[in-house]
This record gives C-alpha cells, sequence and structure tokens, in this order.
C-alpha cells in the first residue's frame, strides 16, 4: 500500500507500517499497516512487540500533522524506506545484495 493510500484509509492516526516491496534502488514501494493507534504510547508498545518478534524494519508513521512521530522513530523509518544500516552510530547504505 502507498504512503497516500495508508493516510486515506487510516486519517489521523498513528500506523505501524512493515515494507512489503522494494524497487531497483531497493527503496520501499509498497508498506504493509500491521496496527494503528490515535495514541502514540499505544503504538510504540505493538512496534516494541512486533520488534521483540524480529520485525525489526516495523516503522511508526503520522497521517497527520498534529500527531507528532519521535525524532527517533522519524530517523528509523528515513533508515528502514533508504534500506540503511546504523553502526556505531554510523548511518551506511545496504547494497541491494546485502551487506559487504
Amino acid at each position: 500500500m502507498l504512503l497516500n493510500t495508508i493516510a486515506e484509509k487510516h486519517p489521523n492516526s498513528f500506523v505501524l507500517l512493515l515494507p512489503k516491496t522494494r524497487d531497483e534502488q531497493n527503496r520501499v514501494r509498497d508498506w504493509q499497516v500491521l496496527n494503528t493507534s490515535r495514541h502514540y504510547d499505544e503504538i510504540l508498545k505493538v512496534a516494541k512487540y512486533y520488534r521483540a518478534e524480529g520485525m525489526n524494519d516495523a516503522v511508526i508513521c503520522s497521517t497527520c500533522d498534529e500527531l507528532v512521530v519521535p525524532p527517533n522513530e522519524s530517523a528509523k523509518f528515513v533508515r528502514v524506506y533508504y534500506s540503511m544500516l546504523t553502526i556505531a552510530k554510523v548511518v551506511m547504505q545496504i547494497p541491494l545484495g546485502g551487506v559487504e
């Protein structure tokens, strides 16, 4: 599902997303909606659960300006979208073939 479609289907919400498909530059093309909530604390609990189950690419985004996602979660969204890896606080681009 595209981000604009997610915003239309889940207005005024925090949305927990997981990458579904990627393009030839390894950027996320589609997202799968795992859960939604109007409260950040609730969606964060759900995100922590999915991440503990191995879904480390689960990210939180907001579908409106009034619901603000904290900077660390916004940064995680960008890293997942662009397929970046953080090692020792340094962000690295992951090549299509994986980590070399």
